[in-house]
């Protein structure tokens, strides 16, 4: 039996008590205030933030409708973005100093207070239900944002495994970047479902 968390990620009208989902509201104005779709007034409305952040900000055309098909798909159920971060131009530099650069750049994106999961070779591995089931327990800590970081072509500095709280390996498989990312958006999407008991995993 998996733990249903939509309760934390779904707010209610403080004056009709419908369902407000993610999809349903615009930008907040600030901290968890949001104008209500359902009665146009400004107020506390809590989702489960979710980041995916990956080095590389070139995408192939054909995978970029994939991309946006389940970015799309999981702002239905969770505060979700994802944020490129360009690959050093610099092609001459070691790859020690590539990697020094871009762990710069990452912890700029990155509140002490978030919870930074590694999407890593050598990370822990899950079945779809026990990742669902995992992401379920993350979502019930207070106050935090699950960022996911997707390194580039040379992995992660030593600064960057330092900061994180977790290591993922989405397959003992090589995939290249761009796939990567479009495989842990469809397994992101797919825990969503799992754990609101919808068909798309069957």
């Amino acid at each position: 039996m998996f733990i249903n968390p939509y309760r934390i990620y779904v707010s209610n009208c403080a004056t009709t008590g419908a369902a407000v989902l993610p999809a349903q509201v615009k930008k907040e104005q600030e901290d968890n205030i949001y104008i209500c779709p359902h009665c146009a007034s400004l107020h506390y409305i809590y989702f489960m933030k979710v980041q995916l952040i990956a080095i590389g900000d070139n995408e192939e055309g054909w995978l970029s409708a994939g991309f946006r098909t389940y970015e799309q798909r999981l702002t239905h159920y969770l505060s979700f973005e994802t944020i490129l971060i360009p690959s050093p131009k610099n092609k001459t530099k070691t790859r020690e100093a590539i990697l020094e650069g871009e762990a710069k750049l990452i912890l700029k994106k990155i509140p002490p207070a978030d919870y930074l999961i590694l999407l890593d070779s050598g990370g822990r591995e899950f079945g779809s239900e026990d990742l669902a089931l995992h992401i379920s327990k993350l979502f019930n800590m207070p106050g935090k944002k699950i960022v996911f970081l997707l390194g580039g072509a040379y992995g992660f500095a030593p600064a960057i495994y330092e900061r994180a709280q977790m290591k993922l390996s989405l397959s003992r498989l090589t995939f290249n970047h761009q796939l990567a990312r479009l495989v842990f958006l469809e397994q992101l999407y797919r825990a969503m479902t799992i754990l609101k008991g919808e068909k798309y995993h069957h």
